[in-house]
């Protein structure tokens, strides 16, 4: 008697990603998981892949006999930690594309505030002082202390009791 798929998929482990095909794994189980792995997560469902993917009606024998074929071919190939290993790598590589997205959309917007912020500087230099109102004078001071403040990670304001 050869050695059981099971052993072999342990070995296969070590090099390759669970979820992907099994040594020994036919093309029956594999068609079966693939379609399995491939459902929503909140819909996947053993009963739904026999109605679904194999086109059989619920309450019917074939039905039944369909059911626990698969429910065979689950257990045989350990489907249900197959997928749970396909999910998290598909939640790790989500992940991996937020955290590029933000750190992409922040260098984006330091450009973008720097560009800002060089602008604004070059029209105050070209400011004649003069020309302010008493309020623009107060609002320009204000929220100058305002920026160094929280350039130095200080409050925007302190208030005493």
């Amino acid at each position: 008697m050869g050695r059981k798929p099971i052993e072999e998929v342990r070995v296969k482990e070590l090099f390759d990603p669970i979820w992907e095909r099994q040594p020994r794994e036919g093309d029956r189980a594999w068609g079966a998981f693939v379609a399995y792995r491939d459902m929503p997560l909140n819909e996947r469902s053993l009963r739904r892949l026999v109605t679904e993917y194999y086109n059989v009606a619920p309450g019917t024998k074939r039905w039944r006999n369909k059911f626990r074929a698969v429910s065979y071919l689950s257990s045989k190939w350990r489907w249900r930690e197959r997928v749970e290993a396909y999910d998290r790598h598909l939640d790790e590589i989500a992940q991996k594309a937020r955290r590029k997205a933000i750190e992409e959309m922040n260098e984006r917007h330091i450009r973008i505030a720097r560009a800002m912020v060089m602008k604004a500087a070059e029209r105050l230099r070209d400011m004649d002082p003069e020309e302010l109102s008493p309020t623009e004078t107060r609002q320009f001071f204000d929220y100058g202390v305002r920026l160094e403040r929280l350039a130095l990670g200080e409050p925007e304001s302190v208030t005493r009791d």
